[in-house]
């Protein structure tokens, strides 16, 4: 699971806002898998607060994992 998680690290840190994201998105092997925490903090968020859409800069987070996601190892990543 080490490959998915570095692949998919490389994604997201090509994103134009990572800078702003990088300590709200934590990755984490697990014995079911991959697991990936999206946190908010007081001042940012993932979503809007009247809404279920995430912010336009947080969805390209979740658009870059959505591939991966359900995937096992032996499956990889293309």
């Amino acid at each position: 699971m080490p490959k998915p998680k570095g692949e998919l690290q490389k994604a997201i840190r090509r994103l134009d806002h990572f800078e702003t994201l990088k300590d709200q998105i934590e990755m984490t092997v697990a014995a079911e898998g991959l697991r990936i925490e999206l946190l908010e903090t007081e001042s940012e968020t993932f979503f809007e607060s009247v809404n279920l859409t995430p912010k336009p800069e947080r969805a390209r987070v979740v658009d870059r994992a959505r591939p991966r996601i359900g995937q096992t190892p032996e499956q990889g990543l293309d």
